[in-house]
């Protein structure tokens, strides 16, 4: 039930957020590919380009979050990265690794997506009456 409510929920969210902003896709076709922030400094991500934060981001939610269906591997890899890079913004420092970081960043993002997906199940609940 939780993941098929994420499904509905990741496609409205990234739909909303893409139509809104007026930017480049992040998710164009490829994103997921070819990140190599996996064993860097907070200071490195946080100078890496959006493009291979999220990729990297979208490696690690596969690796911490094997079950995730594919649909929802955009929203989750985009809450990890925000978390890693507000993280890098406030310490980023050689000394400290990203994934020292990550399994916060990971509970973030089970959270949000989470809290999210309440919310689109109320909304609907609301919408059929």
């Amino acid at each position: 039930m939780f993941v098929k409510t994420l499904n509905g929920l990741l496609v409205l969210v990234v739909c909303g957020v893409l139509g809104a902003c007026g930017k480049t896709d992040r998710f164009a076709d490829g994103w997921d590919q070819g990140g190599n922030l996996h064993d860097v400094s907070l200071r490195e991500w946080a100078f890496a380009t959006d493009a291979n934060r999220l990729a990297s981001a979208a490696d690690f939610v596969r690796e911490f979050i094997p079950s995730l269906p594919a649909v929802s591997l955009p929203l989750a890899s985009a809450l990890v990265e925000k978390c890693l890079t507000e993280s890098a913004q406030i310490a980023a420092i050689e000394e400290i690794r990203v994934r020292s970081r990550i399994e916060p960043c990971i509970e973030y993002a089970q959270q949000t997506a989470q809290s999210l997906s309440q919310e689109y199940a109320k909304r609907q609940g609301v919408s059929s009456q």
